[in-house]
This record gives structure tokens, sequence and C-alpha cells, in this order.
């Protein structure tokens, strides 16, 4: 069975539970929602109704009569909302043995790369681990240094046969050394 969920609901759940360094959870019990699992002694949760399942605004919701609780972890809605697309609509997918976790994307969108920052730093070294320029020459293995990092991308400094070349590229390509 599919639930959907409104995005701006689902990050205000997974964003207090990332600052209260909890995850979330999918449950069925009177309604059908996600919940951040943070210490009751805080006093308050935040939840998220899956749309048509909120006792409090539906008349005719489905009560479930197998209630569950299934722990998602915080991290895996990451990609969703550092995308450069936003979410239209968050759904848990959820069968007799598995439950997952998608989004619709705004404009056919899909979940971005994740980010150059944090993964390279300006003065790392690196190496090509996939990578053919322009004029057919293999480049795998060529060893140089990272000189800038942007959202998605690094500028990669190497030496080549013509001298020092700089070369802006998606950091799948390179490994750290």
């Amino acid at each position: 069975m599919n639930y959907k969920f409104k995005p701006t609901e689902v990050k205000a759940v997974v964003d207090f539970a990332k600052k209260h360094n909890a995850d979330v959870a999918f449950v069925q019990d009177h309604g059908t929602y996600l919940v951040s699992m943070t210490d009751p002694e805080l006093g308050k949760r935040k939840v998220a109704y899956a749309k048509g399942y909120d006792p409090s605004k539906d008349e005719d919701f489905f009560h479930h009569s197998d209630d569950c609780c299934e722990r998602l972890p915080a991290s895996d809605f990451v990609n969703i909302f550092n995308s450069t697309d936003k979410p239209k609509e968050i759904i848990v997918a959820m069968t007799e043995t598995h439950i997952r976790l998608r989004a619709i994307m705004k404009r056919g969108g899909r979940p971005s790369r994740p980010t150059a920052k944090g993964l390279f730093n300006v003065g790392d070294k690196a190496k090509f681990n996939n990578r053919i320029a322009k004029n057919g020459k293999h480049l795998i293995g060529t060893e140089g240094r990272i000189v800038k990092v942007m959202r998605t991308r690094v500028v990669f400094e190497y030496r080549d046969s013509i001298g020092l070349v700089e070369s802006t590229c998606p950091t799948s390509i390179l490994d750290k050394i």
C-alpha cells in the first residue's frame, strides 16, 4: 500500500528528528503518520499524517487493525531534501516484507548527487578513476590536486604533456588520495 505525505510536513519531522539526533518512525495505529522519535521527556514530537489518514481531519480515515511502527533513519530522507528540484509528494510504500521511501519531484527531477563540499577540500590530492579527455587520451590514474570546490563539481588541476591543466569535473570521477 502507498501512503502519500506533504513534503513540508515531512521536512518538519525530519529536521526536528535530526536536531535532536533521533530517527523517524512510520506508524500505523489511530491514523498513519511519520513521527520524530525524540526523547519523550522533551515533551513534544513532530508528526506528519498521510493524506487521508489523519483522524482529526479525515472523517472516514481507515483505522488499521494491525498496528505497526517501523523505524526509518532520518538520513534516508537527506537526498530528497538536498535536491535541486523540490519534492511534490513523499510516498511510503509498504508491503508485508518491505518498506520503501520515495519522492515524486516537481518538474520530473530526481534527488541530486551528494555535494562536493564535505567530500573534497581545496588542496586535497586526488586522481581520476574514470576519465577520457576530449582528444581521446586516457587520464585514469592521473594525479593532481583540487583547486576549487563548488556545489557538485570541483576544479581539478593536473600535469599533462602540454603543461598544467585545469578540469572542471563531477566528484564521481575522482578518488581522494
